[in-house]
């Protein structure tokens, strides 16, 4: 078997799956692997590893974490389904989960993408046309000045 089948590999996407989330949650309350780390003490080095998924983050770890920020267990493996059979040489975007934390994850993408944007134009043109949609959809009606294809149904 090579190294993208099998159990071993279905045991790296799950570590890389569950490390995800630890790092959405992390960012989400707006914390650093450090502050991380002291709430379950441990070092910033070793919560990075758990969020690459090198590591296997142990399951009182995973416990304290839960339960100091108010969460099931069950957080950490939220959109687990499949992910253990995605190969680890899959696009460098991890499956995105479902509901409120999906919509977290996908922010914080998002966030990445434009801070690789340098161009100030860019971004300001990036920044009018998001303002629409967001606008369009807060009043249930169609965005202006966009593309008849662009329009949010």
């Amino acid at each position: 078997m090579g190294r993208n089948a099998g159990p071993d590999a279905a045991s790296r996407a799950i570590n890389l799956h569950v490390g995800q989330r630890l790092r959405l949650l992390r960012r989400s309350r707006g914390l650093s692997q450090r502050a991380m780390g002291r709430i379950v003490g441990m070092t910033y080095q070793q919560i990075r590893k758990y969020e690459i998924g090198v590591n296997v983050i142990p399951l009182g770890k995973l416990w304290i974490l839960a339960s100091h920020f108010g969460l099931k267990m069950s957080y950490f493996f939220e959109g687990l389904d499949g992910a253990a059979l995605v190969p680890e040489q899959a696009p460098d975007l991890p499956p995105v989960p479902v509901g409120e934390e999906g919509t977290s994850h996908l922010l914080l993408e998002l966030g990445r993408a434009l801070a690789k944007i340098e161009a100030p134009e860019l971004l300001r043109a990036l920044l009018h046309y998001m303002r629409a949609i967001a606008d369009a959809r807060a009043a249930k009606s169609p965005p202006r000045n966009l593309p008849r294809q662009s329009r949010l149904r």
